[in-house]
């Protein structure tokens, strides 16, 4: 009898009938009509450096993924929110100056070889991209190229090989209305056909989540203010700086006429206190009625 798990991105390589149950989980969380709730985010894919609006968990998974790696926080973050019953979270996602794109160069099988292939993933990140190549088992005039997330199998790309190998190649990558993950760029034409390689790995790639300060995120307010929305919040950040500074933006914003809120956790110290604790949801709770009116909508 089959078995087993998979995830929704993997391609199926066992025959049989596939029932996806996370479907009505995740339709379960619709937007609300809360109004729109904005935060930075850090991820591990996604764009960077830009605005996303979104609007389920469906939508969210689509654009960020799930965490992958330690620091990762648009998942959890923009869940929440969501689960809250925000109609929009407007997330922009934070990186550093490490952020960079991973990439491979592929050659052909001629004596002397020569690149002929680059492929570069579609956002900055440090997911484990791999990729094999091989003949077709099927038609030895045809050949595969897989691409992999670590271990998981997300898709096979088959094209004719021969004199317009390369061409071919970077076509059936680059209008394949799946591909979510990669572009291919030519880099010259050589003898058409691409050399095997086994699992070999994409390098150069950073998701700009480990050199991010207190500054990155204050620099982030100007962009913020570009945008429309009602609520503030941070993506788990405690620090009491960071926190004063975010607090005394808003209050500016407030103090200019734009009628938003800000809400965020206490410092790990506070935190730590149930007193400090209670006293704060009661603060957040009077502040919410308060705006009530114009945060609907």
């Amino acid at each position: 009898m089959a078995g087993g798990t998979w995830s929704p991105t993997e391609q199926k390589v066992r025959p049989g009938f596939y029932l996806n149950f996370e479907a009505a989980a995740l339709a379960a969380i619709k937007p609300g009509a809360r109004g729109i709730v904005a935060c930075p985010v850090k991820a591990d894919w996604g764009p960077a450096r830009a605005f996303q609006e979104i609007t389920s968990e469906a939508n969210l998974l689509s654009v960020y993924g799930q965490d992958q790696v330690e620091g990762a926080t648009a998942y959890k973050t923009i869940r929440m929110a969501l689960l809250g019953g925000a109609k929009t979270v407007l997330a922009y996602r934070l990186a550093d100056s490490n952020a960079a794109k991973a990439s491979i160069t592929l050659q052909d099988t001629s004596g002397t070889p020569v690149n002929v292939i680059k492929l570069e993933t579609k956002f900055e990140t440090a997911r484990p991209f791999k990729v094999t190549t091989r003949i077709n088992m099927v038609d030895s005039a045809k050949q595969d190229l897989q691409l992999y997330d670590g271990t998981a199998l997300l898709h096979t790309f088959t094209f004719n090989s021969g004199v317009n190998g390369v061409d071919n190649a970077i076509a059936a990558i680059n209008q394949n209305a799946g591909n979510e993950w990669v572009t291919a760029t030519k880099l010259t034409s050589g003898n058409g056909v691409l050399a095997s390689v086994n699992s070999q790995d994409f390098t150069g790639g950073n998701n700009g989540i480990a050199g991010l300060t207190n500054a990155d995120y204050i620099s982030a307010q100007a962009k913020f203010e570009s945008r429309v929305w009602n609520l503030f919040t941070l993506d788990g950040r405690s620090e009491g700086a960071l926190q004063t500074s975010f607090k005394s933006w808003i209050e500016r914003l407030r103090n200019d006429g734009t009628g938003v809120i800000g809400v965020f956790g206490g410092s790990n110290e506070s935190d730590a206190d149930p007193a400090q604790v209670i006293y704060a949801l009661l603060v957040l709770i009077m502040r919410v009625l308060s705006t009530l009116l114009w945060v609907l909508y």
